[in-house]
């Protein structure tokens, strides 16, 4: 059987990609107490084991399951984006401005040798294999574009459902996907899109909420599923390393042109309230415009 966890990150911020991450993991069976068990302490919700300024075992989590699926384990910021990007970068790069897209998309750089932690994962005990991560990530740019005609909740649903469609091709129907809540809401169905076409079997609202879809799977949503489910935290994780890639190369761009600018965490704190100031003649120079650098949202 195929289960699927997916996360969010970077929803709230003012600065900096928003990223939704699926995680598939095929198993005899799914058991999500013995899934944390093989998972020897290794892998957290990306909260409890990485900020902005260290993100050093996420990397080696990423590093040592990319390895698992990719063939080999990545050496830099692109070869990592490359294996896990849920559209080919050639095509997210192509729908940036010329003279913005180096904000975001340079420069590439080594990954870290790592912490070497001793205590790696065996899921032979589980029966699993990590068949592929795939994340889906869009730039404030576009983020902004979209909110101008939805809300943020619907934004984000709408990523969620692009990772269905597309492992549902992929890899047929029957899969079990555990998503982390959304938006805090009990009610899922009206914001369906691509999931209205698939009859629902059986379904229940409330503190978590999930709905049997004829010829797809079960969709849940549970509150804290990182906390409780070793797929979606493996996604948050993921997630949480792609968003830092494009913080990192957004604080180098600007701190390569600009005096004593401090390291924003994109996140809506006074630091980064503090980089917003200080860059804006820098990004008026640079004719970057506000709403690729901005979230409006």
């Amino acid at each position: 059987m195929f289960v699927a966890g997916i996360d969010e990150n970077g929803l709230g911020p003012k600065l900096g990609f928003f990223c939704v991450t699926a995680v598939l993991i095929e198993c005899d069976e799914y058991n999500a107490e013995i899934f944390w068990k093989a998972n020897r302490g290794f892998v957290a919700d990306s909260k409890d084991i990485m900020s902005s300024r260290n993100i050093l075992k996420g990397l080696d989590i990423v590093k040592h399951f990319t390895g698992s699926f990719a063939g080999r384990s990545p050496a830099s910021a692109n070869d990592f984006l490359e294996s896990v990007s849920f559209r080919p970068l050639a095509a997210a790069k192509s729908r940036c401005p010329r003279h913005c897209a180096e904000m975001c998309w340079e420069p590439d750089f080594t990954f870290p040798s790592g912490q070497g932690y001793s205590r790696k994962p065996d899921f032979g005990i589980a029966g699993a294999a990590l068949r592929g991560v795939y994340v889906s990530y869009i730039c404030p740019r576009e983020f902004n574009r979209r909110c101008a005609k939805a809300s943020k909740f619907a934004v984000e649903f709408s990523l969620v459902e692009e990772l269905l469609e597309f492992l549902c091709g992929k890899f047929g129907k029957g899969i079990h996907y555990f998503c982390g809540k959304l938006g805090g809401t009990a009610k899922y169905e009206k914001f369906f899109g691509y999931l209205k076409k698939f009859a629902i079997k059986e379904k229940s609202e409330g503190k978590d909420s999930f709905y049997v879809l004829e010829n797809f799977g079960r969709v849940e949503f549970i509150r804290s599923a990182e906390k409780a489910h070793f797929p979606v935290a493996l996604a948050s994780v993921y997630g949480k390393v792609v968003r830092e890639i494009f913080i990192k190369r957004l604080n180098l761009f600007f701190g390569s042109r600009g005096r004593d600018l401090p390291v924003a965490s994109g996140y809506n704190d006074p630091v980064t309230r503090k980089f917003i100031e200080k860059t804006e003649r820098l990004r008026e120079k640079l004719k970057i415009p506000k709403d690729c650098f901005l979230r409006i949202k």
